[in-house]
């Protein structure tokens, strides 16, 4: 099978938890001939153009430069706000969906852009706060377009702040890993999957079907696994047979599988807890919002769901009627309780 090692990821928690730090740490790890923003790099087949994208034309005219490029962004929601805009954002969506699959994108010749990139490799590396995430879907074409199945996600609900983040030390690791990166310019890797694998990648499928949620939430974790499992036989660098002067073979095996379907059943995690929030106008975006927050949860104070759906982006009165009306449904019960003297209401999910 085909299959290449790029991803889609997304830092998903709080303000000043350290996402951008992190992002910025990962990338320092590398020299700037290898990852750059200006000059370019002296390789042929290594080496990554970083830079942030408003449109497709942009991008694609920056891939016939540079055919590989790390679209960095510390407020993903730029990026995806774009794919709402009239006449262009469907192009600029439609591209980074085709790029998340092939190295060759669809057509995007314009009046500014005549060329189309001949090979192309696109990596997403971007933050978003919670609030903005389960927002910023909702005024797009994004939503059953396939991007969100193409996400990796790795999110964090801890809010914990610190006087300051130290910097980690990289050098154990840092010298070994540029090595094996610049290695690749003259001697690409090819994974060999075992019949061990393959009957794990089998195991793998049975059970994701046997999983309630639905098509946005599964779709595309088979690739996901894959290409961390390529990733991985890449860094445990296990020797296949088959290796000449012009490949290296290494070999995925049923461990590296295992490992690969460990990710992928935390991708479906996260997926389910910061699957993007549906609705044609405000009040059922705080419906859907508040069924999300209650479903999790079972029981809230009133005022502390207010908070956890971000109610001051929508207002009260939308907050108030959308609540009404779930009661209304029964699917959430008010309860008065009176706590250290004082009058609250708690919600019940009864769903």
């Amino acid at each position: 099978m085909s299959q290449e090692g790029r991803f889609f990821t997304a830092f998903v928690a709080g303000g000043g938890t350290g996402k951008t730090t992190a992002i910025e740490w990962a990338l320092r790890l590398f020299p700037t001939d290898l990852v750059y923003s200006s000059e370019g790099s002296r390789f042929h087949n290594i080496g990554c153009f970083r830079g942030g994208f408003g449109s497709g034309t942009g991008l694609m005219q920056t891939l016939c430069t540079h055919p590989r490029v790390l679209l960095h962004s510390d407020e993903l929601e730029v990026m995806i706000e774009k794919f709402g805009i009239g006449g262009s954002g469907g192009a600029f969506l439609g591209t980074m969906n085709s790029l998340y699959e092939s190295t060759r994108p669809g057509s995007n010749i314009t009046r500014t852009s005549k060329s189309v990139p001949e090979e192309s490799h696109c990596t997403i590396l971007g933050c978003a706060t919670p609030d903005k995430w389960q927002n910023m879907f909702s005024s797009t074409g994004a939503i059953g377009s396939g991007f969100f199945q193409r996400l990796n996600i790795i999110a964090s609900e801890n809010q914990s702040t610190v006087p300051a983040l130290y910097d980690p030390d990289l050098s154990s690791f840092q010298a070994d890993l540029i090595a094996r990166v610049r290695s690749l310019e003259d001697l690409p890797v090819e994974a060999v999957i075992l019949p061990e694998a393959e009957a794990a990648l089998a195991e793998w499928g049975g059970w994701i079907k046997e999983q309630p949620d639905e098509d946005d939430i599964k779709g595309r974790l088979q690739v996901l696994i894959l290409r961390n499992a390529l990733h991985l036989g890449w860094l445990l660098d296990r020797p296949a047979f088959g290796s000449t002067g012009s490949v290296r073979r290494v070999q995925i095996d049923g461990d590296i599988i295992q490992r690969a379907v460990k990710i992928a059943k935390y991708a479906l995690a996260t997926r389910r807890e910061k699957r993007p929030l549906v609705g044609d106008n405000a009040s059922a975006v705080m419906e859907n919002s508040i069924l999300r927050v209650m479903k999790k949860l079972g029981t809230c104070n009133r005022s502390d769901l207010y908070r956890k759906v971000n109610g001051d982006r929508l207002g009260r009165r939308i907050f108030n009627m959308a609540i009404d009306l779930l009661e209304g449904e029964g699917l959430v019960r008010i309860e008065e309780k009176s706590t250290k003297g004082r009058q609250a209401q708690v919600l019940i999910w009864l769903g």
